[in-house]
């Protein structure tokens, strides 16, 4: 932070602590709207989504710019391991692609799903795993 006032007088050092405590409040302020933001996607996540489809919001493939080599670190804050999560999804998706062809957010998900688990999935159906 760099520092907009000197502080040779009493009055610009007044204004220093002054400018520095309006930039701390800014920042809580853009905390709290992200905060609120993101309270509000897990509530139309919850509306919109089944507790599958949910799920696989966690598993969709990663930016480009983001290298994400182990992917069992990347889910470490989950309650259930991550090689349980990946059953969940891949049962569920089994389950659905042998009763129709996939539709609607289910479609969506499983098109942009990490790579490996939709392989993993599409091998299951196969036979192959």
């Amino acid at each position: 932070m760099s520092k907009k006032f000197s502080r040779d007088s009493k009055e610009d050092a007044r204004k220093e602590i002054l400018r520095n405590k309006l930039v701390v409040a800014d920042r809580i302020r853009d905390f709290n709207y992200i905060a609120e933001k993101m309270n509000e996607l897990d509530v139309l996540k919850g509306m919109i989504l089944n507790e599958h489809q949910s799920l696989c919001l966690k598993f969709l493939k990663k930016p480009s710019y983001v290298e994400v080599s182990d992917i069992s670190k990347t889910f470490s804050t989950m309650a259930n391991s991550n090689d349980q999560n990946i059953d969940i999804i891949c049962n569920y998706f089994i389950k659905l692609l042998n009763e129709d062809p996939l539709s609607g957010y289910d479609e969506f998900l499983f098109r942009n799903i990490d790579e490996k688990i939709r392989e993993r999935i599409l091998m299951k159906l196969a036979g192959k795993f």
